[in-house]
This record gives C-alpha cells, structure tokens and sequence, in this order.
C-alpha cells in the first residue's frame, strides 16, 4: 500500500511539472511572437517616416512644384504636413530647445539676434517653395490651407526660436496671407490666446526684422468690411493695453546697450501710431495716455529728448510726441463745409497736448541750448527742430491756460524765431509755421509777450526792411499777412499795447500806403493782365484757408470766398468788414467794432478759442506761393478809358456781326 501511494505522488510531481514546461514554453513563444510584431512595426514607422522625408523633399526640390490633388492627399496623411513644415522652421537638431515664455527680455533678444544659416541654399530653395504652397489661392491651395490651419499656425512659429534658421520673408508671405484669409482666427491664436503670448515672447524681440514689424501692423490694424473682424481687432487691442504694450515698447526704446533695438522700437512705435490714426477705434490700443501712467510716458519720451544729443535718435523720439499731439486732427479735404475732421486718436491727441504744457519751457530751453548763437546760420533750424515748434504752437493752441504757458516761454526763445524768419528766406515751410505762431500769440493778449516779440525784436521794422530790399526772399506775402494783422488789430482795437505801436511807428505810418496798395493787388483787379494765354488768378483773400481752427479742411473755407468778391461794396477792400478781413479772422465792421470771442468759418459761425483768429494757416500753404509773385503790385498802368471802349466797340462788333448772321 505505501509502495503504491509513493508511485502515485512520483507521477504527479512529473505531471506538474510538465504542465509548467509547457506553459513556460507558451508564454516564450507568445513574448517572441510579440517582441518580433514591434520590430516589424518600428521597422515599417521609419520606413514610413523615411518615404515621407523623401517624398516631401523631392516635391519641394522641383523647379516648379504644382499642387495637385493627388499630392493634397498625400500631405493631408498622418505626420506628411509636419514633416512639410520642417522645411520652413529647418531647425537643428543639435541645439538645445528652449521655451522662451519662460525666458527674461534680455535673453529673449539675445535669442534673437542669433545667426541663421543662409549657406543651404537646397534648403532655402525648398523653403521657398513651401511657401508658395502656403500662400496660394487656387482652389488646391485655399484646400490644403483651410483643411491644416492650426497645424500650420502651430509650426509657423518655431520659425522664432532660437534654434531655428527659418526665413522671416517667407514667414511674412505667409503670415500675410493667413490674417487676409483668416482674420479672426489669427488674431485670437496670436493675441487673445495665452496672454498674447506669441505676440510678446516670439514676435516682438524680432524688432530689428523689418518683415516681422510688416507683420504685427498688418495684423494689429487689420482692415476688412467684415464687422466680425472689427469687433474682435478691437477686443485685441483692448487686450494688448491691458498688458502693457505700450510701455513694453517704450522700455525697448530705452534700452541703451541695444541700440539697433531702440531703433527698431522707434520706428515700430510711429508706424504704429500712423497707422492707428487711419483705423476706427483704434485709441483703446494707446489708453494708457489717458489713465494715470500718461504722465509718465510722457514725462520718460519728453527726457529722453531732452538727455539725447543732436542725432537720428532723438529726432525720432521727437516725431513720436509730434505724432501723439497731432495725430488726431486728420487733414482732409473732404468736409465742404469746414466742420471738424476728428481722427481715431482725438482723445489721445487732446491727453498728450495737456500732459505736455508744463515741459514745453524745457522743450524751448533745449531749442536755445542747440542754437547758442544770436543767428542761426552758423546752425540753421533742422526739420526736427521745426517738430519742436509745430508741438509748441498745437499745444499752446489747445492749453486752458495760454496766458500762463506764454509766461514761462522763455524770453531767448522769441528772438530764435524771429531771427530764424529773416534768415530763412526760401524756407515756406518754416514761414507757415513762424506765421501760425505769430498770429496765435497776438491772439492771447499777453503784453509781455508782445513786448519781447515787437519791440525788443523791433518786428515791425524789419519786416518792412525786408519787404524793401532787393535780396530775393519768399517772405513778402507772409510779411503782408502779418503787417495787415497788426493793422486790423489795432483797428479793432483788440489791444491797447498793439494799438499804441502801430499808430506811434514812424516807419509802419510811412509804409502804411504801400502795405495798402500791394494788398489791394491782390484782391482787385487794379493792373492790367498781360498774360493772354492765361486767365487772370482769382482773388487772393488771405492765407488759404481762411484763419480757422487747424481741425478743419484746408482749401474748402477759401475757395467759395474766392468768387464775386465785389458783390457788394460793404465786403470789398481790405478793411474791417471786407472778406479780406474777415478771412484774417476779424468779424467786426468800421461801424460796429466788437472784439469777437471766437471764429469759425461764416458758413457755420460760432466762435474761436482766440479773438481775431482762432487760427492761423492750416497745415497748407497761403495761396501766394501757390500763384507766385505775379499777384504783387507792380508798378503797372491803370487800365485807362480808352481801354474799356476798345472793349466795348469789340462787343458791339460782335453783336452786329450776329445780326447779319440772322
């Protein structure tokens, strides 16, 4: 019994352990079954992978790549579209990737300053190519386009960082092409989308690109009819104001190691604000004039004027003010009825103005620093110097308090203007300017003022020895304009101090006649025209346009008053009550002398912000260095009787030759 019982646990022990040999060769076989599976499908992925690399490679090498729809579905399978994009971000693959959200500004421009290789010339070729792929418009290319937006938008940008040799036209050409297609959507993936992530950490260090600043303008001021694309370009720059745009432009303007970047933030900056000026609701984008870090932006564009020395730089950041306070008065011609033309930045414009009143004096002192001497030949007045006084003149023109900003105007600043005038003879530009300041000034009433600018500079005295002499000058027909403002001033007896200097100047009471008859040429058909081939001009009834506010268009308030100027007696002449005088800005009549509190055109009344010119010549030129000097006195005979009847016999000639015809 117990041999047998012994026989059975032997055969049981085998049978396990037979069991377990064969389950342990099952499970080998099932591994290795398996492990040779994965091997095929590695091997099957890289020759998938492989093909793919050179199917794309070889489109992209031909001469002339066609899209047609075979190759749309060849590049619509798995992986082919990231494997076509590589060659437009060619990154490499032996640099370290970085994340540049993560990175500081200074090492984001240090990033991308980077050197991109430009040697590959395959490579660039096939980049090229892609691009025609990504930026064409016939129906394959609009398919492949629409069908792979965001694999394309997502592998566009690798073309910024670091490691990347990408070519930033071809990114323009490209990206251009999808905010006109895609408007909405690339202003939400670039802007609305992570902070404006892309935006702030991928574009804007690429500055010093010109392509890549094309590109923001083109998508921050994008213009389309569809009101979809409106709403949200204007959520976005709502969005881009509240983080920072720009102070972040400013902090690069001023980043003094990185020259080349604050150059290239500099013109970014005024593209920007030209551009703003042309598109609708576009002064949320600049809001933070407006809110309590408008001071300071003023305050830091205002020193870095004032601490640069004469240079490209600084003119730059001068025509950034001159944008800011200018930018929202439009100049057109469109408004016939000289109403206001208020551009989208008004409200910025009207900001910038006040916060600059208390740094103009600063502004005036820098323009006496850079010309010590009491003339200007030695150093003339640059353009930029002549933006300095165009922001001076706007902002005293709109500023509350004139009186008090006159005041703290520096004395040497009156005798820079005014020596520039006489020395300047062929420069309109600046006599336009000179003009439009001096015709403000006299507005405000300020004596001292008047003082420093008449008498200490004896003004008028060297306006008639300029008007005399034989030295060819452009000055005269403004030395006309400004000699009848005086004279019509002290008529209406707009101020006391003006009207005692007028009527005491020996040398203006004996110029008085000519100034009276050269002015009358203008206006009156008192010489003969001896030009046949040519009409004679029309009437010349002041600066053109009419002394106005600045807002208003150019031509349109002139020229209707241009036409039947003798109508009536009561508007012919030069004195109060004449359209002349009225077109200087002085409303009042011989009879009824009431000092006007303000002027617009008499087509729609009201009032001005000054008394006898709200003001002066707008950005326009007076109409006589549009006609020339054919227009001043000379010396010609009065038409004479016999004149007029050989006129008259011509016509009744002319009748009679009519009655035989009949």
């Amino acid at each position: 019994m117990n041999h047998s019982n012994g026989d059975n646990k032997n055969s049981d022990m085998i049978d396990t352990q037979k069991k377990e040999t064969k389950v342990d060769a099952e499970t080998d076989k099932v591994e290795a079954s398996a492990s040779t599976t994965t091997a095929n499908k590695n091997s099957s992925d890289v020759t998938y992978e492989t093909t793919s690399l050179a199917l794309i490679e070889k489109l992209l090498q031909f001469s002339t790549p066609k899209l047609d729809s075979k190759i749309v579905n060849v590049l619509f399978l798995e992986g082919m579209m990231d494997i076509f994009m590589t060659h437009l971000t060619r990154l490499s693959p032996t640099k370290t990737p970085v994340q540049l959200s993560k990175c500081s500004l200074e090492d984001k421009l240090d990033y991308a300053s980077h050197e991109r290789d430009t040697s590959d010339l395959e490579a660039m070729k096939r980049s090229y190519h892609a691009m025609e792929f990504l930026s064409g418009t016939t129906a394959n290319h609009l398919w492949l386009q629409n069908s792979k937006f965001y694999t394309i938008v997502n592998h566009l940008f690798e073309m910024f960082l670091p490691q990347s040799s990408g070519n930033f036209n071809h990114f323009f050409k490209i990206f251009q092409h999808l905010v006109r297609r895609h408007p909405c959507d690339m202003l939400e993936f670039i802007v609305l989308r992570d902070n404006a992530s892309i935006l702030f950490d991928y574009m804007m260090p690429y500055l010093t690109e010109s392509a890549i600043i094309d590109s923001i303008l083109s998508l921050m001021f994008v213009r389309d009819i569809n009101a979809e694309t409106k709403v949200q370009r204007e959520k976005c720059h709502k969005r881009l104001q509240e983080l920072g745009f720009l102070e972040w432009v400013l902090n690069a303007i001023q980043l003094k190691d990185r020259p080349k970047v604050a150059e290239a933030a500099q013109e970014f900056l005024l593209r920007a604000i030209e551009e703003a000026s042309q598109v609708d609701n576009t002064d949320v984008l600049f809001e933070s004039i407006k809110s309590d870090k408008g001071e300071t932006i003023i305050e830091t564009l205002v020193r870095l004027i004032i601490e640069r020395p004469r240079s490209l730089e600084r003119e730059r950041i001068v025509t950034i003010v001159k944008l800011f306070v200018k930018s929202g008065m439009l100049a057109t011609r469109a408004s016939s009825m000289s109403q206001f033309v208020q551009g989208p930045l008004y409200n910025i414009s009207m900001q910038s103005q006040e916060l600059l009143i208390k740094h103009i004096p600063a502004l005036c002192h820098l323009l006496i620093t850079d010309h010590p001497s009491a003339t200007t030949k030695s150093c003339p007045l640059t353009a930029s110097d002549m933006d300095l006084l165009d922001i001076f003149y706007q902002t005293l023109y709109n500023a509350n308090d004139k009186t008090q900003m006159l005041a703290s105007t520096p004395n040497t600043f009156w005798k820079l203007l005014v020596n520039s005038f006489f020395e300047k003879s062929s420069s309109n530009i600046y006599h336009t300017l000179f003009y439009r300041i001096i015709c403000l000034t006299l507005s405000i009433n300020h004596e001292p003022t008047f003082i420093v600018l008449i008498r200490k500079q004896s003004l008028i005295t060297r306006l008639i020895d300029t008007y005399e002499s034989n030295q060819p000058t452009d000055t005269r027909g403004f030395i006309l304009l400004i000699l009848n403002q005086l004279r019509l001033m002290a008529e209406a007896h707009h101020s006391d101090l003006i009207t005692r200097i007028i009527l005491g100047h020996p040398r203006y009471l004996t110029f008085l006649p000519t100034l009276r008859k050269h002015t009358l040429a203008q206006i009156e058909p008192i010489y003969t025209w001896k030009l046949e081939a040519c009409p004679r001009p029309p009437a010349h009834l002041g600066p053109s346009p009419p002394i106005q506010c600045i807002h208003f268009s150019p031509y349109a308030g002139s020229i209707p008053l241009m036409s039947n100027i003798a109508d009536t007696d009561e508007t012919a002449g030069i004195d109060l009550g004449s359209d002349y005088a009225f077109c200087l800005g002085f409303k009042e009549t011989a009879k009824e002398i009431d000092p006007p509190y303000e002027y617009l055109s008499r087509r729609n009344s009201g009032h001005s912000d000054y008394s006898y010119s709200s003001q002066p010549v707008n950005d326009g030129f007076p109409m006589d260095i549009i006609w020339g000097e054919s227009l001043t006195a000379d010396d010609e005979v009065v038409p004479t009787p016999s004149t007029s009847k050989s006129k008259k016999k011509k016509k009744k000639k002319k009748k009679s030759n009519a009655l035989v015809l009949n």
